[in-house]
């Protein structure tokens, strides 16, 4: 049996009956874990993009704001929609293995992001942006094509782990990094 939760979401990402959700009234305290039964992020900005737009009620879905997770290893995933600058309350977004070869500049707005790992993907750059978010604690960029790193990335005060193994950094990047967030575990 689901939990009421459950079934609104699943109803969210049914694309089913839109005039049903019209009627629901989300709050900001409902939390819904989305990884056990997400197929995969497209699908739900897809959905939301398309039926948000025609029936222009972005705010009364809250901006499928009410994420917090989104773990979608080895998924296929090839691109994440600027789109998710509207998951606000996102703590945790696991993407590795995957075939993402850019992260957007959206990324930035994920205020409450705790818990990045877009490990094992093929980048070959990190936005300005990631300097943006504050709460940041691990960031797990191995196994990518990286060269080198943003000066924003000296913003990220609580972020306490680094991975950055397996990607092409010259050794004056790696001493660059690791000025830029001296208090940071890196491992190269």
């Amino acid at each position: 049996m689901h939990s009421n939760k459950e079934n609104i979401l699943r109803l969210l990402l049914s694309g089913q009956e839109e005039t049903i959700i019209l009627g629901l009234q989300l709050t900001q305290s409902l939390t819904i874990n989305v990884s056990d039964f997400l197929d995969d992020i497209d699908i739900l900005c897809e959905w939301w993009l398309g039926n948000c737009q025609r029936y222009g009620v972005y705010d009364k879905l809250v901006k499928i704001s009410l994420v917090k997770e989104i773990i979608r290893p080895n998924a296929q995933i090839s691109c994440i929609p600027s789109q998710i600058k509207y998951m606000s309350n996102l703590k945790e977004l696991v993407l590795y293995k995957n075939q993402l070869h850019s992260l957007p500049c959206e990324i930035g707005d994920l205020y409450n992001l705790s818990w990045l790992d877009i490990s094992e993907n093929q980048l070959s750059h990190i936005p300005e942006t990631i300097g943006k978010l504050a709460n940041l604690e691990e960031l797990n960029l191995s196994t990518n094509r990286l060269q080198t790193l943003p000066d924003t990335m000296i913003n990220l005060n609580n972020l306490q782990s680094l991975d950055l193994k397996n990607n092409p950094l010259p050794d004056s990047e790696k001493n660059r990094i690791q000025t830029l967030l001296p208090d940071c575990k890196i491992n190269f």
